[in-house]
């Protein structure tokens, strides 16, 4: 692996950054550190397991243009990742497997835009290639990288625009096709972000656009050009994408209605703006915690290079301004919303972890050095305190269910790799406290390989326990014909058995489903045995676990 350590005495040109750099020990470690994971665990609920039945349906229905789910309009998402699931599944992906693949795809997508984007930001070679190992080695960008979600594919599209927009605004006046050319694809791609998560997109764009808009000028070259700043082009910019994307909401409405897409427009600004959706309910300055978090150690040992005079924080020069306004002021914007999800500020991560790159050239000030020995103490002692909990059942609030904490506590392995995870990032955050005035980066880069390495052994042992993988493999679950189960398995359900509708469990007494129908397969919670009266019945068939939480499968008949 290349020596990261020389920080201040190489600063290549930035004209010779280019893809090789990422193309190789870079990306061979990204495939080595993300593959693993998506490789040997199961889709699981709800999430997954959803997205690829919306898939599914699409599929078996031929209807691309709206989402189905459960054999009604589905109108949490936009199409756009389902598009890439399906996509992925014509290639010969399993379909239960595509958000994963997709997700694996899209991050290695974005490791790979980082050098066009650092070129065009002024950075040079050296600190794009930090900024690759920051980015492939931060624990939050690194965990989405292996789950089915959308954003890893939005955080793609949107790199991919802002790489687009920082190349135009550096090219000469008199390439002007290639400036429209660069403008065109820009709002297809944004338009692709708008069909894959909708208006947060909007955020990221113009956040960088206004990053470099207050930038100031390069002294040494005052009329270079202030990359993805406000200009004529835009315009065309935003009635590609605009455009693209009221051409599908017009196709959605004429398919399934208008209220399909009042419910997906103004009915998702709703839940997620005004936060009448309470369970993803987080306090102000969540995702900013988040972004500090899911970055460590780099994020600490990157925040000595903060700009010294006041000014400076205002004026940002021109190579930090737009990547700034890319990743931090999106980031800012969603830790004010009442509703936060830590992915949602994974489109902002390729940003900062270019700036961190940028950053480590050269050690932090002394006094904030003292700083960030002493944070770092904080959290290695916090992280170190609920290492030290896990194993004996202290409770640790929210942040564990219950049932999935006895879960794991009976996994020797599991519970191993998750204390032994911790302790390797206990022993970053102490190096990082000892050493903060010299960041020794190969040690830290080093480090957070060993911490990430486990993730897949955490992932393979916690399959059974969150994705339902023993219970669905049961053979009576293959082979039923009729089956009721809770919500959150009933796409898992669907993909494994290919029945064409999983009715789902309201609280009707099993007893009396059972008995209707001697075809029938009743899931339900084990808890739940002894108050319908179904303890010792003879009914079970087969047994597993959702999130941590124990299922039994029973039979039907008289």
């Amino acid at each position: 692996m290349r020596n990261l350590a020389p920080l201040a005495a190489r600063d290549a040109d930035p004209a010779a950054t280019g893809s090789r750099g990422v193309l190789g020990g870079a990306l061979l470690l990204a495939i080595a550190l993300w593959s693993p994971m998506v490789l040997l665990r199961s889709a699981w609920p709800v999430d997954e397991t959803r997205y690829a039945d919306v898939a599914l349906a699409m599929r078996e229905s031929g209807q691309w243009w709206v989402p189905v789910l459960h054999q009604k309009w589905y109108f949490e998402k936009p199409p756009g990742f389902f598009w890439a699931i399906a996509g992925l599944a014509r290639l010969g992906v399993p379909i239960d497997r595509g958000p994963q693949f997709v997700s694996l795809l899209a991050s290695l997508g974005t490791l790979l835009l980082l050098p066009s984007i650092g070129r065009s930001c002024g950075l040079s070679g050296t600190a794009v290639r930090r900024g690759a190992f920051v980015l492939i080695t931060a624990p939050l960008f690194a965990a989405y990288a292996q789950l089915g979600y959308l954003d890893p594919l939005l955080a793609f599209e949107l790199c991919a625009a802002f790489a687009c927009a920082a190349r135009r605004t550096v090219l000469p006046h008199e390439r002007r096709g290639s400036r429209v050319g660069l403008a065109l694809l820009e709002g297809v791609l944004l338009a692709a972000g708008l069909l894959t998560k909708g208006p947060v997109v909007l955020l990221f764009a113009i956040g960088w656009r206004i990053g470099a808009s207050v930038a100031r000028r390069d002294p040494d070259a005052p009329a270079a050009p202030r990359p993805a700043s406000f200009a004529w082009l835009d315009l065309l910019v935003l009635a590609s994408a605009v455009g693209l994307a009221l051409a599908w909401t017009a196709k959605a409405q004429s398919i399934a209605g208008a209220s399909y897409v009042h419910d997906l427009t103004f009915g998702q600004l709703e839940r997620r703006v005004a936060g009448t959706e309470r369970k993803h309910h987080r306090f102000p300055g969540y995702a900013l915690l988040i972004a500090l978090a899911g970055m460590l150690p780099w994020s600490l040992l990157a925040i000595g290079a903060l700009p010294r005079p006041a000014r400076a924080w205002w004026r940002p020069p021109p190579r930090q301004a737009a990547l700034l306004g890319f990743g931090l002021l999106p980031t800012v914007l969603i830790a004010l919303l009442p509703t936060q999800q830590p992915h949602y500020i994974l489109p902002a991560l390729p940003a900062l972890a270019l700036l961190a790159g940028e950053a480590l050239a050269a050690p932090p000030r002394r006094a904030a050095s003292r700083s960030i020995g002493a944070l770092a103490g904080l959290l290695a002692l916090a992280l170190l305190a609920a290492a030290i909990a896990l194993p004996f059942g202290v409770p640790l609030g929210d942040a564990v269910d219950a049932e999935a904490l006895e879960a794991i506590e009976r996994d020797p392995l599991l519970l191993g790799g998750i204390v032994v995870g911790a302790a390797a990032l206990v022993a970053l955050l102490v190096q990082a406290a000892r050493d903060a005035g010299a960041p020794p980066l190969r040690r830290t880069l080093l480090g957070s390989i060993v911490v990430l390495s486990l993730m897949p052994l955490v992932a393979w042992r916690a399959d059974p326990i969150f994705g339902a993988r023993e219970l669905l493999d049961a053979p009576p679950i293959r082979a039923a014909k009729r089956i009721v189960a809770p919500t959150g398995l009933r796409c898992a359900l669907r993909l494994v058995t290919g029945l064409p509708l999983i009715e789902e469990y309201d609280g009707r007494k099993p007893l009396r489903l059972l008995g209707e129908d001697p075809a029938l397969i009743a899931i339900l919670w084990e808890d739940e045995l002894a108050r319908f009266g179904l303890v010792g019945s003879g009914r079970v068939v087969a047994r597993g676990h959702l999130q941590g939480r124990a299922l039994v499968a029973l039979r039907g008949g008289p």
